[in-house]
């Protein structure tokens, strides 16, 4: 009995063990991926303020803030911040809730702050049309919740005319801390595991997938022949996606797979910006045989094949990505 006892207790504080030892090991992914996606935060940052080459300085984690720290001074403009904000959280899977808050770096004066939370209620967002001159700022992001697959499903980046319908934001009146914790690019509080994470991260994964495919099916692009629904008019064109041809008038141009996947992506946005990182994304996944100009031969590629159709237009937005127009 004795023996038969010793086993059973030996055979609980194993797994005990290895279960704290994978608990743990999944909470250090789980932060460097947070780390990494402030650094994509702060870097799309510079660039929608037209700085391609300042550095980001390391992330810092004060009090459960992440802290982002720019080398250089820059400008926003609050509805733009917020805008590409919530669609990075989202697409990197970090968190459904949130705060953000802007500092002066001199003063640490808070001069912009909002909480994003689950549910989806638009025009909320404070002093959103007053712009903030160029200066030195240090952004701060609270994660208040983590990402839920089933509540919060990606969208491709909103027109601006649009920021305000897909998100809920709430003021705040958060006052500077007078003193704070300084620690390294790691998350040492304890976290709780996470349970059966192994079986909710795949479903999760299929109804992402599932909400994906509903709403490309919603976006009901224009088809010459209602029995047909791999084929589509974009302006003048006929767009063949099964069989990756492309017809204006009597002439068909042939298509190669990924022209193909990138055209379609592109009319299923139609007058819409979709952003580079976004559109390699979907267009090439993990192929990991892209390199950084791949999406400009391509789309230029494209423009070629479009070019004797004056109805339609690839155009660039500078610093952001593309756009399909169709007059």
């Amino acid at each position: 009995m004795a023996s038969g006892t010793l086993r059973l207790v030996l055979a609980l504080l194993v797994h005990a063990v290895l279960g704290v030892s994978i608990t743990h090991a999944q909470s250090d992914r789980e932060e460097q991926h947070i780390l990494v996606s402030m650094r994509m935060i702060g870097h799309q940052i510079l660039l929608y303020s037209g700085d391609s080459s300042s550095r980001i300085l390391p992330i810092e984690k004060v009090n459960d803030r992440y802290r982002i720290q720019f080398e250089s001074a820059f400008e926003f403009d609050p509805q733009e911040l917020s805008s590409m904000i919530d669609r990075l959280v989202k697409e990197t899977k970090i968190a459904n809730s949130y705060i953000v808050e802007v500092e002066r770096c001199n003063t640490e004066q808070v001069v912009y702050s909002y909480e994003i939370g689950d549910s989806m209620t638009p025009d909320l967002m404070p002093c959103a049309s007053r712009s903030q001159p160029k200066a030195c700022y240090v952004l701060f992001i609270t994660l208040l919740s983590k990402y839920n697959p089933l509540t919060a499903i990606y969208h491709p980046v909103a027109e601006k005319s649009d920021l305000s319908k897909n998100k809920e934001a709430l003021p705040l009146t958060t006052t500077t801390e007078s003193a704070r914790v300084e620690s390294k690019e790691a998350d040492s509080s304890p976290k709780k595991p996470m349970s059966y994470s192994m079986i909710a991260l795949p479903i999760g994964s299929i109804f992402a997938f599932v909400g994906l495919f509903v709403y490309f099916r919603k976006r009901n692009p224009h088809r010459p022949n209602g029995n047909d629904p791999d084929t589509f008019t974009i302006g003048n064109s006929r767009f063949d996606r099964k069989n990756m041809t492309l017809s204006f008038g009597k002439e068909t141009i042939e298509l190669s797979s990924k022209e193909s996947d990138l055209l379609f992506l592109l009319h299923s946005n139609e007058n819409k910006t979709l952003e580079r990182e976004y559109i390699l994304k979907i267009v090439w996944g993990d192929e990991g045989d892209y390199i950084g100009r791949t999406l400009d031969v391509f789309i230029s590629k494209l423009r070629k094949k479009l070019e004797a159709d004056s109805r339609v237009k690839i155009i660039n937005i500078r610093g952001i990505g593309y756009k399909l127009i169709v007059n």
